[in-house]
């Protein structure tokens, strides 16, 4: 449900209907749920909503109980080991703050198999202006959300085709202070899983690449390759966690011919590829490499697969990560200190 603060005019304010846990794009510092937005802003008045039909929840019996909330009497009510204890808004510190997103990152939950349903089974012209085909589309899965105007991208457990953990969405025109994407179910952090292996893992045993890059388009992009089929996979930004470090190096292990090739977005520096190779060669992937335009062939925030033309001779000069590479870069940041203390 998306809504606004009485002094906002915009759609700034998401609230999941299922935990009342709120993203505030126009503040990204805040974390917390709806009880917690409205003590902060010390209102209980919504200003408008973003109608949305949504199967077995009423919003109205949410309104009515942001409406007639006690925010000074209020208190979760906290499960620990020790059993139950109550606990008013006004005590929640910045420790058990900390405690609430730590737990929601530990869960996966796997969303109802019909949860796709909602959507419309169409195709998107702006997926197909950016050279992602009809057939690709189908084959990851993506939806629209005409009423919303929404692009929608199914995020699948990694080892799991049918376990759908989350479900990305575009706008198609983005509202005012809000992003381009966001998720739009609840519950999944997309770092403990990596994208499009559910999809890509049989082409990527095939062609002895798995191609590591930061977007879900560029995955699907590669997916037009003709030589170099479908071998992407994708991590959401331009930093490998440690979860998906793990899904890496475990695949790789279960398929020691697999070389991984990371190529991330042009305006990603070389020491930080450096470093994101690092943590997939000290997790025992030894088959490495890495896509570095120097050529001059990509835009400055351009992924290597967005020139389909220039793609596969990108790919063949990539560069092979191993010890000797480990040693040149430390070097390398050992001279740039020394150089710096100097001046």
């Amino acid at each position: 449900m998306k809504c606004a603060l009485p002094e906002k005019n915009n759609f700034a304010i998401h609230v999941r209907i299922g935990s009342l846990w709120v993203t505030d794009w126009s503040d990204p510092k805040f974390s917390g749920d709806l009880i917690e937005l409205l003590v902060r802003s010390r209102t209980t008045t919504v200003k408008r909503i973003a109608p949305k039909w949504l199967k077995g929840r009423v919003i109205s019996d949410l309104i009515k109980f942001v409406d007639t909330v006690d925010l000074d009497s209020f208190e979760y009510e906290i499960v620990k080991p020790g059993g139950k204890r109550k606990v008013k808004v006004s005590e929640i510190d910045d420790r058990f703050k900390s405690q609430l997103v730590h737990d929601r990152e530990q869960l996966q939950i796997v969303l109802p198999m019909n949860y796709m349903d909602q959507y419309d089974n169409a195709w998107s012209l702006h997926f197909k202006q950016d050279l992602i085909l009809e057939y690709t589309q189908q084959r990851f899965g993506i939806k629209l959300d005409s009423y919303r105007n929404l692009i929608v991208i199914p995020h699948y457990k990694h080892d799991e085709p049918t376990a759908l953990l989350g479900v990305k969405a575009r706008h198609m025109i983005p509202p005012v202070d809000c992003p381009k994407y966001f998720y739009d179910s609840d519950g999944y952090v997309a770092k403990n899983n990596l994208y499009g292996l559910s999809v890509t893992r049989n082409d990527i045993i095939k062609s002895g690449l798995m191609i590591v890059v930061e977007s879900e388009k560029s995955v699907m992009k590669l997916d037009n390759q003709t030589v170099y089929h479908s071998n992407g996979v994708a991590i959401g930004k331009k930093h490998i966690s440690e979860a998906q470090v793990k899904i890496i190096s475990g695949f790789v292990n279960e398929y020691p011919h697999v070389e991984v090739v990371v190529a991330l977005d042009n305006d990603v520096s070389t020491d930080d590829v450096l470093i994101e190779c690092n943590k997939l060669w000290k997790a025992g992937v030894k088959k490495l490499s890495y896509i570095k335009d120097v050529d001059g062939y990509l835009g400055e925030k351009d992924s290597p697969p967005d020139n389909l033309h220039k793609y596969k001779e990108l790919l063949e000069k990539r560069k092979i990560f191993n010890d000797f590479t480990r040693i040149e870069h430390t070097m390398d940041g050992i001279k740039a200190c020394l150089s710096r203390d100097a001046r």
